[in-house]
């Protein structure tokens, strides 16, 4: 078809180019239909935990480009029924410098979802042994679940919420579920690849920047392995279209 011709029924729209990354590549034409189908995805994840476990938890950066989406959760009419009464919420990570993480989510779904303070469970980082009392907390709140199912449901990550030295060769020796890592206490790899679904939001200028090197074996992002989970990648259509290559 001439660039100036009408279109005809017959002519399809274009197919979007998916970055070459492990797991489910979920790309959108816009950043609203990609938080669309994230949301709804983790809704329907989050009644199966429920209706099989009693509870959901879900892990999440308190990174500010998380933000839309927990947005769209709360104000969607199609998730406004998110079991929030039931699920736990916990923080990937926290900056030791400046913990301002827990405060984006605190001030962005607690005020406004209908979920008890007590399940909101934050880094604290005026104590001691911050990292230890973390995972105790974890542990003992996972360990009212059937052995076996005691681990996170959902974890929504973004790829400047990773810690620059997450993929480093530590918990490979160790049973640590929460770490120090540079400038941030964080949930290790042994922890967030045992959840059920991971998913990583990518849908701005920065994040695709940093998905271009996804696959590559330095980068925090291709220590993303899911042990009996799955792993999916929530885009847009401006994200590059090829990684860089293992």
């Amino acid at each position: 078809m001439s660039k100036d011709a009408e279109p005809t029924p017959y002519d399809l729209e274009p197919t979007i180019d998916k970055p070459d990354l492990p797991g489910d590549v979920i790309v959108r034409e816009s950043i609203d239909e990609t938080l669309g189908a994230l949301s709804l995805d983790l809704l329907l994840h989050a009644h199966n935990c429920v209706r099989t476990f009693g509870d959901f938890h879900f892990c999440l950066s308190g990174e500010a480009s998380v933000e839309p989406a927990l947005l769209r959760l709360l104000t969607d009419p199609a998730t406004r029924d998110l079991p929030w009464r039931r699920t736990h919420l916990w923080l990937f990570s926290e900056r030791l410098a400046e913990p301002i993480e827990y405060d984006l989510i605190h001030e962005t779904i607690a005020i406004h979802a209908d979920l008890p303070g007590e399940q909101i469970h934050a880094i604290d980082t005026a104590h001691e042994d911050i990292a230890a009392r973390y995972e105790r907390e974890l542990r003992e709140t996972l360990a009212w679940r059937e052995k076996g199912h005691d681990r996170l449901d959902y974890a929504l990550l973004t790829p400047g919420s990773v810690p620059v030295d997450w993929a480093g060769d530590d918990d490979d020796e160790e049973d640590a579920l929460v770490r120090t890592f540079t400038e941030r206490i964080a949930c290790t790899r042994r922890l967030i690849n045992a959840t059920r679904l991971i998913a990583v939001l990518a849908a701005d200028a920065p994040a695709r920047a940093e998905i271009e090197q996804a696959t590559q074996r330095a980068h925090p992002l291709a220590a993303l392995k899911p042990i009996g989970g799955a792993l999916r990648w929530y885009l847009d259509a401006g994200t590059p279209p090829h990684s860089a290559g293992a």
